[in-house]
């Protein structure tokens, strides 16, 4: 590519472009998780029992995460790994304990990675009893 000028001091300048493409163009964040929320309301009448989360690392390094705090009372946690490769995912599963006796409630998951500055990010996570 060349850029053409009018100075007469100065004959065609060349030009390069280099550039680093992601994944998700679109994110500053090295983990995309899919859904950003979990709502285990009665869906028509039935009640939600189990949801699961996709967590994927969108960075050009391995993520090492740790569940760091949840709702031990209402909530069982299962991380299928603890390692994400770079373009690659592993999933959360989430379910209510079964002796819950709370009707509502607006918690939250939090997750750390590894990094320098042990970044965290949080997944919230509600129950609502609608009353028709």
């Amino acid at each position: 590519m060349a850029i053409i000028t009018n100075d007469t001091t100065v004959k065609d300048l060349g030009i390069s472009i280099t550039a680093e493409v992601y994944v998700n163009a679109d994110s500053t964040y090295p983990l995309v998780i899919s859904p950003p929320y979990l709502d285990f309301s009665p869906f028509q009448g039935e009640k939600v029992m189990e949801k699961k989360v996709k967590l994927t690392n969108v960075s050009q390094e391995e993520i090492k995460l740790k569940i760091v705090d949840f709702p031990v009372d209402l909530l069982k946690i299962r991380l299928r790994g603890e390692k994400i490769k770079p373009a690659k995912e592993i999933e959360l599963e989430v379910k209510l304990n079964r002796d819950l006796k709370e009707d509502s409630f607006n918690k939250s998951i939090t997750i750390e990675l590894n990094d320098k500055a042990k970044t965290r990010f949080t997944i919230p996570v509600k129950k609502e009893l609608k009353i028709q």
